[in-house]
């Protein structure tokens, strides 16, 4: 019986190492829910369709699909040590970086895999005191670009 559950267990441990993040998962949470809460999610992986809003720059932000604005943010980013990471990263910038650089010209939406913690305001350029939410990204689903007009 004991040498049937180590069985599973490396089972499950093999299936999670092998690279299954990179699959197209159906979004568990809400981005709002995450983001408005995210103390309650700290260390868990989460899964959430969100908009990405950025400069170009410095700044990305996942929000809410629809338009209505969370009381927080995610920011999302990439852990270089961990390959999926990486991966997933690179497709958010390539989104991001596709015709100008940032959120301006397109709206970019897709489903957000990773492990959230709190980080530190000073390391996202922000106001002392704030409550900063991350998520450190090992999947990038389902990416949609569309242009918007932007006036000359």
């Amino acid at each position: 019986m004991n040498r049937y559950r180590t069985k599973i267990i490396f089972s499950f441990a093999l299936i999670f190492s092998t690279g299954s993040y990179s699959q197209t998962k159906a979004p568990s949470n809400d981005v709002c829910a995450v983001a408005d809460h995210f103390q309650d999610f700290i260390g868990k992986r989460v899964a959430f369709r969100a908009s990405v809003k950025s400069d170009g720059i410095e700044r990305t932000i996942l929000v809410n699909v629809n338009g209505d604005w969370c009381s927080h943010a995610i920011v999302p980013v990439e852990n270089p040590k961990d390959p999926h990471s990486k991966e997933a990263a690179s497709k958010l910038a390539q989104a991001i970086f596709t015709g100008r650089p940032g959120t301006l010209d397109k709206r970019v939406t897709g489903v957000f895999g990773g492990v959230i913690s709190q980080g530190k305001p000073e390391d996202y350029m922000m106001a002392p005191g704030l409550r900063v939410a991350v998520l450190t990204l090992d999947s990038v689903d389902d990416l949609h670009i569309e242009s918007i007009s932007v006036g000359k």
